[in-house]
C-alpha cells in the first residue's frame, strides 16, 4: 500500500476539479449504454440486428462493464481501503436494488418469487446459466450479478498486487477470459456459460481496468495514447472479422470465443477519450449527463415497464406506443429513485472516508461509478 501511495496518480485518477469536468463525458457514455438497453428491450430491433450476432442490449451491458472496470480500478489504484470501498459500494448499490426487488416480489412478478433467493444473493446469472434460459422480466439482473461478483474479488486482487505489477492483473483477466470462452465454445458451443458468468465478462472489465492502469502509473503514461489507438484498431479488425464469419456462416466457435472482445476494445478507446474530455462536446449536454447519472435506476426498473404500460393503457396498443409510454415510466421511476433514495445515500457516502479525506478526483470517479 505504501508503494502504491508513492506512485503519482495521473490521468485515470483525474485529480482536482478538471476530473469532475472530464467525467461529464463518462456519465454521458453511461447514458448511451443504458439507452441502448432500453431500445433493445422496448423495440423489435432484432429485425435489424440479428439476436445471434451483436445485440444492442449486450453492447450496452458490455459498455457498462468496460466503464466499471475503468472507474472501479481507478478508485482502488488511488489507495482507497477495502473497508471504505465496500461501505461506499454498498450504499450506492444495495438500497436501490433491494427496494426494486422488494416491490416486484410484493407485486408478484411471475418469475421472481420462485427464484427470489437467487436474485437476493446476486446469483441471477448462475440461475440463468444452469436453467439455460433467461427470465423475461428479471433477465437483466444477470449483469448486476456479474458486477457484484466482480466487486467481491477484484478489489482484493488490485490492492494485494504490487503497484509496479498492477497492469499485469487486468492483462491476466483478459487472457483468462479468452481461454475460458474458447474452451466453452469448442466444448459446449453457444452455452450461456460463455456469456453470463463473470469468467466470460472479464475481458470487458479487464480492458477498463487496464486503461485505468495506463493512467495511474507514470511509467505507462507515455504509452497511453498508443494503447488507445491500438485498442481502436484491433477492436475494429476483430469486429470486421466477426462480421465476415457471421455472414459466411462459418467459424461459429471462433465467433463465440471472441464474442464482444472487439467491441470492448472499441469501448476502451471511447472511455479513454471521454476521460480525457476529448470526445464531442455535444455529449456533455445536460439531458445526457443526467440520464447517465440516473442510469442505474433506469437499468433496474426498465424491464418491468412495458407490462405496466400495457396494463395502464388498458387496451392492445402498438409496439411504438408501448415503447414510448414504457420509456416515460422508466424515467419517472428512475428519477424518483435518484431523488428519494440514491442521491441522499450518495451524500452519506461522502462522510465515509475511513480516516482520510476523499479527494475531488476520487469523488469524481465515485460519482460516475454508479451501479451498472
Amino acid at each position: 500500500m505504501h508503494e502504491r501511495a508513492n506512485i503519482q496518480t495521473v490521468n485515470a485518477g483525474l485529480p482536482g476539479t478538471a476530473g469532475v469536468v472530464r467525467l461529464r463525458q463518462v456519465d454521458s457514455l453511461r447514458a448511451f449504454a443504458v439507452l441502448a438497453v432500453l431500445v433493445h428491450h422496448f423495440l423489435p430491433v432484432g429485425k435489424l440486428i440479428p439476436d445471434d450476432f451483436l445485440t444492442l442490449g449486450l453492447l450496452g451491458v458490455r459498455f457498462f462493464f468496460t466503464l466499471s472496470g475503468f472507474l472501479i480500478t481507478g478508485i482502488l489504484l488511488r489507495g482507497q481501503s477495502i473497508r471504505t470501498f465496500y461501505l461506499r459500494r454498498a450504499l450506492r448499490i444495495f438500497p436501490a436494488y433491494y427496494l426494486c426487488l422488494l416491490v416486484i416480489i410484493v407485486i408478484g412478478v411471475a418469475d421472481v418469487r420462485q427464484y427470489s433467493l437467487w436474485h437476493v444473493s446476486y446469483l441471477s446469472n448462475v440461475l440463468f446459466t444452469f436453467k439455460q434460459g433467461i427470465a423475461p422480466a428479471t433477465g437483466h439482473f444477470w449483469s448486476l450479478a456479474v458486477e457484484e461478483q466482480f466487486y467481491l474479488v477484484w478489489p482484493w486482487l488490485v490492492l494485494k498486487t504490487p503497484a509496479k505489477h498492477s497492469w499485469k492483473l487486468p492483462v491476466a483477466a483478459i487472457l483468462f477470459t479468452l481461454v475460458y470462452k474458447t474452451v466453452i465454445a469448442f466444448t459446449l458451443g453457444g452455452h450461456l456459460a460463455g456469456g453470463l458468468l463473470p469468467f466470460a465478462c472479464l475481458d470487458s472489465l479487464g480492458l477498463g481496468g487496464l486503461l485505468a492502469c495506463f493512467g495511474y502509473d507514470p511509467r505507462l503514461k507515455t504509452y497511453r495514447s498508443r494503447f488507445l489507438r491500438a485498442a481502436l484498431a484491433l477492436g475494429s479488425l476483430i469486429v470486421a472479422c466477426q462480421t465476415i464469419l457471421y455472414l459466411w456462416g462459418r467459424g461459429t466457435r471462433v465467433f463465440y470465443a471472441t464474442s464482444y472482445l472487439g467491441v470492448s476494445l472499441i469501448f476502451t478507446w471511447l472511455v479513454g477519450k471521454a476521460a480525457d474530455g476529448k470526445l464531442w462536446r455535444l455529449i456533455e449536454a445536460r439531458p445526457l449527463v443526467y440520464t447517465g447519472k440516473i442510469s442505474y435506476g433506469l437499468y433496474l426498473w426498465h424491464n418491468f415497464m412495458p407490462a405496466l404500460a400495457v396494463w395502464l393503457l388498458g387496451y392492445n396498443p402498438g409496439a411504438w406506443t408501448v415503447a414510448a409510454f414504457a420509456t416515460l415510466l422508466t424515467f419517472a421511476v428512475a428519477a424518483t429513485s435518484w431523488k428519494l433514495v440514491e442521491s441522499p445515500l450518495n451524500s452519506l457516502k461522502d462522510k465515509i472516508a475511513a480516516g482520510r479525506r476523499i479527494t475531488t478526483g476520487e469523488e469524481a470517479l465515485e460519482s460516475s461509478a454508479g451501479g451498472i
